[in-house]
């Protein structure tokens, strides 16, 4: 047989990328909720680690989704743009398409249009877990 018709391939990537994008959203949105910090500023990870000390065991909340390594560049670029984000009275603002095209330009990094849509889509998972009440995750 010959090579697969390109159709066939660019639909392999799709699924591909689309898959590893939903475990890089799972892992994120239980780092986010793991990052926030309590009343006292101590973070949710501090304490469940206190209490895997505490018990002798890993609390079940402590393990999320497994890290998914061939997205690890998309993460970096979201922490690293996620640093420069900017807040109003309201708090933090979200990352807009020119802050996006801002560092990237700045850095020279050539961005495809599905990554800066991973991006984003980081980006809309950590305002979510940022307005959660702590009761609710």
């Amino acid at each position: 047989m010959g090579a697969r018709p390109t159709a066939d391939r660019t639909r392999e990537r799709v699924a591909f990328f689309g898959k590893v994008e939903k475990q890089l959203i799972a892992f994120a949105e239980h780092t986010f909720r793991l990052s926030k910090t309590d009343k006292k500023g101590v973070t949710k990870r501090a304490h469940l680690l206190q209490v895997a000390k505490t018990l002798g065991r890993k609390p079940p909340a402590l393990i999320g989704p497994p890290f998914p390594e061939r997205a690890d560049y998309l993460w970096q670029m979201f922490l690293d743009l996620h640093t420069g984000r900017s807040y109003s009275s309201n708090g933090p603002n979200p990352l807009s398409w020119s802050d996006i095209k801002a560092w990237a330009d700045l850095l020279e990094v050539g961005l495809k249009d599905w990554e800066v849509r991973v991006i984003k889509a980081l980006d809309s998972a950590w305002l979510r877990v940022h307005e959660e009440d702590e009761d609710d995750g």
